[in-house]
């Protein structure tokens, strides 16, 4: 009788092992919309301010780097698919570069479109409302503070290109993206009118590249969630 008790005993606890390991956490969105343009007016200081916000308090990736995916599905017809990988490739090499740790493994091109929950991180391309250049949701574990997937969808409304390279008016891929993976590594927009010259700073304009590089805050805010 005995050896049945505890037979039982080690069943329900193998059985409860089980299912605590196979249980997924409860896992929090927040979301990012990048709108084109401030219209508050111009700002008038520089890259050195030394200004950044963390999402919720710090929540960050608890594994690096991470691995995520470059979609040409839905992508504008007159993009090229190298320079869209070689231009979002560049965005997550300056957060790398900021700080000791490798960020962002070597992204995976794919012809899957964005799908937001699936458990891959992927930068594609969708069809949003006007005057939003882009959006990026996360995925994160409140419990853990941990960040465990992202998704940024470009607004194929606007003209894309290098403005670096053409006279037309056009949303910096590079520039928009950087902005985009800032919220990826676990960083806020920023608002004041003072922090315009900044990486996350929440807007954006035609033929705008100054978020390809980062600014003091910038540097600062992802060297406190990752380390110098």
């Amino acid at each position: 009788m005995k050896k049945v008790l505890l037979f039982l005993v080690l069943v329900l606890l193998f059985t409860s092992i089980v299912q605590a390991a196979s249980s997924k956490p409860n896992l929090e969105k927040i979301t990012f919309v990048h709108y084109a343009k401030d219209h508050r007016g111009k700002p008038i200081w520089d890259d050195t301010v030394t200004d950044y916000r963390l999402i919720t308090g710090g929540i960050k990736w608890h594994v690096t780097p991470v691995m995520y995916e470059i979609s040409t599905a839905n992508k504008p017809g007159y993009l090229d698919d190298n320079f869209i990988y070689n231009a979002i490739s560049a965005s997550s090499e300056t957060w790398d570069d900021a700080t000791g740790t490798e960020l962002f493994d070597t992204p995976i091109s794919t012809t899957n479109p964005v799908i937001i929950g699936d458990g891959k991180s992927t930068v594609g391309w969708g069809d949003l409302q006007p005057g939003v250049i882009a959006v990026t949701q996360l995925l994160y574990n409140p419990a853990t503070k941990e960040i465990v997937e992202f998704d940024t969808i470009l607004n194929t409304y606007y003209p894309w290109g290098n403005a670096s390279a053409t006279t037309n008016k056009v949303m910096d891929l590079q520039n928009i993206a950087t902005h985009e993976l800032g919220h990826a590594c676990g960083l806020d927009d920023l608002r004041p009118p003072k922090d315009g010259e900044l990486t996350m700073y929440a807007y954006s304009d035609y033929n705008e590249i100054k978020k390809r590089t980062l600014g003091i805050g910038d540097i600062l805010g992802i060297q406190e969630l990752y380390g110098e």
